[in-house]
């Protein structure tokens, strides 16, 4: 990409979850235009970058590019989470 305006991080330079522990995705694509309205909010916090292609990223102050995907990933902190892996509150009462 060579119009990005950010560094793309080094493998292991960020925080993440081994893909194993992921319990539940969700698929977010109906809501990116609201995310990326959200984000842009943050001018003095954020910048977002939208490539030719339709690739999409943000950053924070650190200047290190993080994508904006169509969907979001989360694990189950505790329970039984019956149903978590189709539905982000699966298995609460």
């Amino acid at each position: 990409m060579p119009d990005l305006r950010y560094r793309v991080p080094a493998p292991q330079e960020l925080p993440g979850t081994d893909d194993a522990a992921i319990t539940t995705t969700v698929d977010v694509s109906d809501a990116l235009d609201a995310k990326l309205r959200a984000l842009r909010a943050h001018a003095t916090q954020v910048t977002v970058w939208h490539g030719a292609a339709g690739q999409l990223c943000y950053a924070l102050s650190n200047g290190l590019a993080q994508p904006v995907g169509t969907a979001e990933f989360y694990v189950l902190a505790k329970g039984a989470g019956d149903g978590a892996d189709r539905d982000l509150f699966g298995g609460l009462p």
